[in-house]
């Protein structure tokens, strides 16, 4: 079974957002705090985690946004951080979930993750959707296949209808 993409809308606008320095609790300064993050599946369906070394979850590499970046770039920013991956493919969907805003990203080969933030993170792996059901992950990855279980159903319940 090949797991897809959740059904949301592409490149929100939050692609072209730039922050600037704001005063604290303004409406702009409270964007600084929502997460970005990138979930990179590859073609053999499993999906890139890091383990943070404080909080002992793995996640998908995620960061908060810095001023005068878009939401790209720091997703950009942080997959670098966290695995050492300079180039990414242009991503082919954005959604929201609990803890921020993920923009998926379909990745032809599984390159080894080198991550260069070691004060951050302890480890990066691929997994299988079986494998990220045994381990501690954080609310992005929770959410992301609680939701992606949720489309999965509609989709099998569509075709039930379609096929009697």
């Amino acid at each position: 079974m090949r797991v897809g993409a959740l059904c949301y809308p592409t490149f929100p606008s939050a692609f072209s957002n730039r922050t600037a320095a704001a005063p604290a609790g303004s409406p702009a300064a409270l964007k600084r705090d929502i997460v970005y993050g990138g979930i990179l599946q590859s073609a053999n369906n499993r999906f890139l985690l890091v383990k943070g070394r404080h909080s002992g979850k793995w996640s998908f590499p995620k960061g908060h946004i810095e001023p005068g970046e878009t939401a790209l770039e720091c997703v950009c920013r942080e997959v670098r951080e966290e695995t050492g991956f300079q180039i990414l493919p242009a991503p082919i969907r954005c959604f929201p979930l609990k803890g921020g805003t993920y923009y998926l990203f379909w990745m032809p080969i599984e390159v080894e993750p080198q991550p260069r933030d070691q004060r951050e993170i302890e480890d990066a792996r691929w997994f299988t959707v079986d494998e990220i059901k045994g381990l501690q992950a954080n609310i992005g990855v929770t959410s992301y296949f609680r939701a992606l279980a949720g489309e999965l159903e509609k989709e099998n319940e569509c075709r039930i209808l379609i096929n009697n």
